[in-house]
């Protein structure tokens, strides 16, 4: 990772904090927020006393690909943490003793509908952790997964499904299971008539950029601030091969993104 994931939004903005010192047209108030640790969590946007933002929408300046591209959409997204206690016994002496915790976790994985499961749906089996030695039977396992959804209906369905499944296969097995599930971050969607997509919209047919609309599969700070009660909309700036060792920015999209922020605030 190279450092175009986030750093050109950054250093978008800061370029931008220098042109303000010298522009001469009119424009209303303009806030630079930087948030910190979004990998993680969107630990920052959490964290944000929103009410200090004297803000009517926010342009979030992180997504790949070219200048033009606004994300209109993104899922919920909720974590679980599944640990699975069986019994332990020697798997050569007395294996009929024992209850497996990894084949309660197995065989309730297998039952479940994990991957692409529509367009706006995902759920995925993270990491599974347990087991001590080859000869004993396994006694605890710790399952860790998500489940994505820009539908919260489909997310709270297919998230149950996580849970009775489990519940299911270690009650058949003599087995205990204790699932905590947790929302990380709630779903947002940007109607075709909010004022910040129109003049986003604007600003490009006046650069004579392609608008490319997006329905993201992944979070970013732009769920945590637009659930804080303040419209955002994710926006390209640029980057390519994101989160990869081949990651990279081109010094003309720098400069697009720079001019397409001084139209914004026009």
């Amino acid at each position: 990772v190279l450092g175009a994931d986030d750093l050109s939004g950054v250093a978008a903005m800061l370029n931008l904090a220098e042109n303000l010192l010298e522009y001469k047209g009119s424009r209303g108030d303009v806030w630079l927020v930087f948030t910190i640790a979004e990998e993680i969590g969107l630990v920052g946007a959490r964290h944000l006393d929103i009410s200090t933002v004297k803000a009517d929408f926010a342009y979030v300046l992180d997504s790949g690909d070219d200048v033009g591209k606004a994300t209109v959409t993104a899922p919920s997204h909720n974590t679980f943490t599944a640990v699975i206690t069986g019994k332990a016994a020697h798997a050569g002496m007395e294996p009929e003793n024992g209850i497996s915790a990894i084949v309660a976790a197995s065989k309730a994985i297998a039952d479940m509908t994990t991957g692409r499961i529509d367009h706006e749906t995902t759920a995925n089996i993270g990491t599974i952790e347990g087991g001590k030695a080859l000869n004993i039977v396994c006694d605890k396992v710790t399952v860790k997964g998500e489940v994505r959804s820009r539908n919260l209906d489909k997310l709270i369905k297919y998230s149950d499904e996580i849970v009775s499944k489990l519940e299911k296969h270690c009650e058949a097995m003599g087995a205990s299971v204790e699932i905590d599930m947790e929302r990380e971050y709630n779903s947002f969607s940007v109607a075709d008539d909010e004022p910040m997509l129109i003049k986003f919209k604007n600003a490009l047919s006046n650069m004579g950029i392609k608008y490319i609309e997006e329905h993201r599969g992944g979070g970013s700070d732009t769920n945590v601030i637009y659930n804080k009660g303040i419209k955002a909309l994710t926006i390209s700036c640029g980057m390519e091969n994101v989160h990869s060792t081949s990651e990279r920015i081109g010094i003309y999209n720098l400069e697009t993104v720079k001019k397409l922020m001084l139209e914004l605030i026009s």
